[in-house]
Formats: structure tokens, C-alpha cells, sequence
């Protein structure tokens, strides 16, 4: 597990206008990315993802990354222009138990007579800050010959 997850971010994937998107492995090895608004940082440091259908495309690929080590991806987009990947390894499926009842309690009260499928804990290994501002400061730091000519001529013409 990471360290590097403060209170800022865990704010911002438990909030419910950021965009949370996660990516999957097919069987094929291909990627599956969906819009999944039911993650949320749990309050043991694990991100949990709540599944609401059996017959999830992502539930099946998580399951499948679960039994083969496999990484799964979880991009966030914050309202405040704050955008994450954490990339982490699935740790555990909750079907029945205390944790799975509490969290199916919660689904029903926000979104009414709907299932709760699983109860997804993954264990996040890996945070990359994905805003503009943070990637161009890397690229002028890692690879300065990106830049284009028009900012390149305003330091050489005077």
C-alpha cells in the first residue's frame, strides 16, 4: 500500500461529483474502462469499488485480476481540475459478512431497491498526479527539446 494518499485526495475520490473510471483486463489482455461513481477510499487505506450487477464486465475482469495477480487502474477527476491514476492489486471480493452488509445498507438508502453484487477492496500500490499542470512540469523537466518551436524563438529572438 502507499503512503502518498493524503486527505486531499481520499476527499476527492469520496466525492460524489469527481469522475472515477475503472480499467480492467479483458480475458484477451485488452483493457475495459467504465464510469464507476460507487468507489470510494474506505477508512482502513484500501479503495472499495461496489458492483451492482452479477453480470459486470468489470466484476468479471476484477475477479479475474484478483485470481492472477493482475493490477487493475482507477482514474479520478476532481471538480477542482485534480486528476489521478492509482494504479492497485484487487486484495479481496466480499459477497456476505459485516463489511458487505454495511455497505449494502448504504447503496439502498442513496439509490433505493437495488442489488449490491460485491464489494470490491483493492489495494492501492501506486498514485500518479494526471493534471495538466503536473504532467507539462515533467515534460519540461524530463524532455525540454518537446517544446515547440514558437516557445523556443521567444527566448533566442530579442
Amino acid at each position: 500500500m502507499i503512503s502518498e494518499i493524503n486527505k486531499e485526495i481520499k476527499e476527492i475520490i469520496n466525492h460524489k461529483d469527481t469522475v472515477k473510471v475503472l480499467v480492467t483486463l479483458n480475458e484477451d489482455g485488452l483493457p475495459h474502462a467504465v464510469v464507476k461513481q460507487s468507489i470510494r477510499f474506505s477508512d482502513e487505506g484500501k479503495i472499495v469499488y461496489l458492483e451492482l450487477l452479477e453480470s459486470s464486465k468489470s466484476y468479471k475482469n476484477f475477479t479475474r485480476s484478483l485470481w492472477f495477480n493482475q493490477k487493475v487502474v482507477i482514474s479520478i477527476s476532481g471538480k477542482n481540475g485534480k486528476s489521478y491514476q492509482i494504479k492497485g492489486t484487487p486484495e479481496k471480493i466480499l459477497i456476505s459478512g459485516p463489511i458487505f452488509e454495511k455497505y449494502y445498507i448504504n447503496v439502498r438508502e442513496q439509490l433505493g431497491d437495488v442489488d449490491l453484487a460485491a464489494v470490491c477492496i483493492i489495494d492501492p500500490e501506486e498514485l500518479k498526479d494526471e493534471s495538466y499542470a503536473a504532467r507539462f512540469s515533467e515534460q519540461e523537466s524530463r524532455q525540454p527539446i518537446f517544446k515547440h518551436l514558437d516557445r523556443l524563438a521567444r527566448y533566442y529572438v530579442s
